[in-house]
């Protein structure tokens, strides 16, 4: 049977030929010639940043993959794979790690099939976003990942050293850039397999939820830019999303994929609803470590500082802070909002005046007092329907206003329910990383020592605390300090 299509020749060719390597230069023309014809054909759909960094990285790229392709039968092989990638989603992870992953493809399906299984294993799926700080901190753990990597695949008996090479290379390589912001990656590394959102882009492209989409994230643009969506209705609707889905990566998808939207969306109004619904998220799933990166409160409260310097206008920002502060969102988000608008030297987002940031101490403050008292009577703050963050409220609270109206609310919150306390105490027992010194300095942040002795006098304070064999011995101390 004759025919020019080169699938159908290989579904009937049974007869090996064993064809030599090629060398180094005919190899490289070879492979460049066929990449070449792909790339060409699928211009639209690859980006002038990729063709770049395919060309900074050829070197490198060339000589990880020459052994695993070694003849020019591989290669066409592997063209009509690349093809093929490039046509579907997976077209929006780094291309370096799109071509690696379609080498492995095509020259050993096993070792592919063990990638796409494997994702807890490669990945550090709570990762997606890691600061320029902890990632250079990060530097001997990610050594200790990729020896533990390259043993298990050692112990599969079916990937040589150029393979599991290459599996280091995709997935342990340094980023080659990083962005001044210490929260966003360049572009390139962003779009990087070893990061969750890219992961499932490009294993399980045809098993994403909708909102994980492109057709998904439109309808939801759509949808925050009609007014009649509340924001309590979109984040029941998202909420249902994260809380129907079992696995934690696509959980974790669905989160990035609403972090990426509030930062790209023109329409500002539209991105401030979906901020104040991810702020709503982050209260709701405050105790929930299965969703994954709402619990990275480090990470997840600058979302809001990332927003806001996309806002040039300086009225504009100040007004939509005190807007913030007034909407049902995180404390933690409220925290960081005032935290870092009283300590500029610590916020390399935006400079705010002091005309406001005195209205937003004001709008804090008189938020604080109508959360934390009704009929002036003290609610407990420790409860979780009233903050998903109480000792960030408290700290910062005390911090943009005077002690006394903390100590204040303390003293009548213990005396309404003394059994509270026992919540407050315990947060600062002394451990073996901090002793009482260093916990006091946190513990007279709030209240003072001699407050504090006095409450702790009452007699119905000390039946409530004298069955805690931990927080007596705290009390003893605190009695005994000058």
């Amino acid at each position: 049977m004759f025919t020019k299509d080169e699938q159908t020749l290989e579904k009937f060719i049974d007869y090996h030929v064993l064809i030599p390597d090629l060398d180094v230069e005919k190899w490289q023309t070879y492979f460049y010639k066929i990449v070449n014809t792909v790339l060409a054909s699928l211009a639209s759909r690859i980006d002038d940043s990729d063709i770049r960094s395919l060309s900074e990285m050829s070197f490198e790229f060339n000589g990880k993959i020459r052994h695993i392709l070694p003849t020019p039968r591989l290669i066409k092989s592997f063209g009509r794979h690349l093809r093929e990638k490039l046509n579907s989603p997976a077209v929006t992870v780094n291309i370096i790690d799109l071509m690696c992953l379609t080498v492995i493809q095509t020259a050993n399906p096993r070792l592919y099939s063990w990638i796409s299984n494997n994702r807890d294993l490669l990945i550090d799926h709570a990762s997606n976003v890691i600061r320029v700080t902890a990632k250079l901190e990060r530097k001997d753990s990610d050594k200790e990942h990729a020896d533990e990597v390259k043993k298990h695949l050692e112990n599969t008996g079916f990937c040589s050293e150029h393979e599991i090479d290459l599996v280091k290379f995709i997935f342990f390589r340094p980023d080659q850039i990083m962005s001044t912001d210490h929260i966003a990656k360049d572009k390139i590394s962003r779009r990087r397999v070893s990061e969750n959102q890219f992961f499932c882009n490009y294993f399980y492209r045809d098993t994403l939820p909708e909102i994980a989409t492109p057709s998904g994230e439109q309808a939801l643009i759509s949808q925050l830019q009609s007014a009649k969506i509340p924001v309590e209705e979109m984040t029941k609707k998202l909420k249902d999303a994260l809380e129907k889905e079992e696995r934690g990566d696509i959980r974790t998808l669905i989160i990035t994929t609403i972090e990426e939207l509030i930062m790209s969306i023109e329409d500002i109004e539209a991105a401030y609803k979906l901020l104040v619904t991810y702020g709503c998220l982050a209260k709701v799933f405050s105790d929930k470590k299965e969703i994954r990166l709402l619990t990275e409160r480090e990470y997840a409260r600058f979302i809001v500082w990332r927003f806001i310097k996309r806002i040039e206008n300086t009225d504009k920002v100040c007004e939509i802070l005190i807007k913030l502060l007034q909407e049902p969102i995180s404390d933690d988000f409220h925290a960081s909002i005032v935290f870092y608008s009283m300590h500029p030297e610590r916020n390399q987002y935006i400079q705010l005046n002091k005309e406001c940031i005195d209205k937003i101490k004001k709008t804090f403050n008189e938020n604080c007092e109508k959360r934390l008292y009704k009929d002036r009577i003290p609610l407990n703050i420790f409860l979780p329907e009233i903050s998903d963050s109480p000792w960030e409220l408290l700290f910062i609270w005390t911090d943009s206003q005077s002690k006394k109206n903390t100590e204040n609310y303390l003293e009548s919150l213990f005396d309404k329910d003394p059994d509270t306390i026992k919540n407050f105490l315990k947060y600062f027992l002394p451990n073996e990383v901090f002793g009482y010194e260093e916990k006091r300095k946190g513990l007279t942040a709030l209240i003072s020592i001699e407050k504090l002795k006095s409450i702790l006098k009452q007699e119905k304070i000390k039946s409530s605390i004298s069955e805690e064999k931990g927080l007596t011995e705290l009390v003893e101390m605190i009695m005994k300090d000058e």
